[in-house]
């Protein structure tokens, strides 16, 4: 967990995610259809420690288009950001799995009028 505290990343609590094992840096969304917001290894440029307070470390990440967030992580993020540093893939595509309910919801009163009209 990153605990980002200013930049251009906003505030808050970002993870390092795998999926079809390419790591990229995850931030949950409330009440958006993306459910995150995810920035790939092609985004990251480089990962200088600032501080270091017991088992935290400060962090600064420079992004690509001139961006950077400042924030806390531990000893293993760090090792995971620096590997994600080095590496050239960008974020996975998300898969979308909001839609299934929506049609299930759809089918459902659907069904409803059909057995209405029946009778």
């Amino acid at each position: 967990m990153i605990d980002i505290q200013q930049g251009h990343l906003g505030e808050g609590q970002w993870q390092i995610k795998h999926q079809d094992s390419v790591p990229f840096l995850s931030h949950r969304l409330a009440f958006s259809p993306r459910n995150e917001f995810r920035i790939g290894c092609d985004e990251i440029i480089n990962v200088q420690v600032q501080a270091i307070e017991q088992d935290q470390h400060q962090v600064k990440i420079d992004l690509t288009d001139d961006r950077y967030c400042i924030g806390w992580t531990s000893n293993s993020e760090l090792k995971s950001l620096l590997n994600m540093m080095q590496r050239t893939e960008p974020a996975p595509e998300q898969q979308h799995h909001q839609h299934l309910w929506v049609t299930g919801v759809i089918f459902f009163f659907v069904a409803c009028l059909l057995l209405s009209l029946a009778k």
